[in-house]
């Protein structure tokens, strides 16, 4: 069983290569130059805002909605946040 502390952080990393890989995928356009234009810089800026604005949004849906459908379902029955025990 892996530990949640690991868990957590292999679950970051790989939001944080998705968001990188899928921002620089859409807003690099230019490989010419060591340094990004303006507009690319701001596309980055966008992008990365909106993938934590996103995530932030699905973190607190999923908060509310868990222990409705019973994902954070406790030994013994018990419901709730795990964060808070």
């Amino acid at each position: 069983m892996m530990k949640a502390g690991v868990r957590n952080f292999r679950d970051f990393l790989q939001l944080y290569n998705n968001v990188t890989q899928t921002c620089f995928d859409a807003c690099v356009t230019d490989m010419h130059y060591r340094k990004m234009t303006d507009s690319e810089g701001s596309c980055i800026d966008t992008c990365s805002s909106k993938f934590v604005n996103v995530n932030h949004r699905m973190m607190s849906l999923f908060m509310e909605l868990a222990p409705k459908l019973g994902f954070l379902s406790q030994p013994g029955g018990n419901t709730g946040n795990p964060l808070t025990k």
